[in-house]
Formats: C-alpha cells, structure tokens, sequence
C-alpha cells in the first residue's frame, strides 16, 4: 500500500510539473556559411510586431511553445526566415547570407565642379560686390554723451559737473 502511494505521489508531481511548466525552450541563430552565432538578430512572435524578442550576444533566444506558433528571424545582411515551432526539429536555427549588387560607379576625369563655381564667382564679381548695391549699404550716425549731471544726486557735485561731459563718442558706419 505504501508503494502504491508513493508511485501515485510522485505520478502526480511529475504530471503537476509538466503541465505548470512554462515550456520555454531555448534556441540558437546561426550562419549558415561559417556556424558562427548571429548576435541581436530580430525575432517576431506569430507576425505580431508588438511581441517579440532579439537573440543575445551569443545568438540565443528563449521561447515559449506553447503560446508561440510562427516566428520571424531577420537581421542585415541575411535573408528573413519564417519558421513553425513544430516543424522546428533542432534548436539551432541557420540563417542564409544575402549578397546585395551595387550598380557600377563610373568616375570620369572632368574638370572639378568647385573650379567651375571659383571661376563664375570671380567673373562676376563686380556685379556682386556689396559696395555696388544698394541694398546691401546704409549710413549710420550714432552719438553718445555721458554728462553725470542726471547720474549722480549730490548736491556737492551737481554745481561742479554742470555743463561739462564726462564721455563723449561719435560713430558713422
């Protein structure tokens, strides 16, 4: 009787912990060419952009296989893959190198576009010179005294620096 017991209890422990379990299962992004990890790679969680994660520095990410059905891996320079969890039978993922070709640059031997621009600037020169045209001069005049008379309130010294300046400056630009 103790043994059926105890074969029931720990029946019912391991049943408990594989139902409550979370299920999350680790996996691996890889390259294809070179078996290195594809670090910080993007992964969307059933074509939700709102639910995702990003692989670690070693290329490893944790999902959950019981809510996750679909996952999304892209990353720069690797074609984007599309897996279903349950046709998944490892947990390294490989991921394809993608090659982009640039179209041809072709560089010609012609003058340098900045001495084309020096040589207009200089032809014309006399016609946008700022002291030929009116809009850009005026003539200013501006003159400052500085008496003291207002600036100080003793009557001491009223009677002494009355009429006279004690700073003077006249400007015309």
């Amino acid at each position: 009787m103790k043994t059926l017991t105890l074969k029931l209890t720990l029946m019912c422990l391991f049943c408990c912990t594989y139902f409550f379990s979370q299920n999350n299962t680790k996996l691996l992004i890889i390259d294809e060419d070179n078996l290195e990890p594809v670090a910080f790679a993007n992964i969307i969680f059933n074509d939700n952009p709102k639910l995702g994660t990003i692989s670690d520095i070693d290329g490893v990410f944790s999902v959950n296989k019981m809510q996750v059905k679909r996952i999304t891996i892209s990353y720069i320079g690797y074609e984007t893959k599309h897996i279903l969890l349950k046709n998944l039978n490892t947990n390294s993922i490989s991921l394809n190198p993608k090659t982009n070709t640039l179209d041809e640059v072709v560089i010609s031997s012609t003058e340098n576009p900045a001495h084309r621009i020096i040589r207009h600037v200089i032809k014309n020169r006399a016609l946008n010179n700022p002291l030929n045209i009116n809009s850009f001069s005026y003539k200013s005049y501006n003159k400052v005294i500085l008496d003291g008379v207002n600036a100080f309130n003793k009557d001491s010294i009223k009677p002494i620096l009355e009429g006279k300046h004690l700073f003077i400056t006249e400007t015309l630009s």
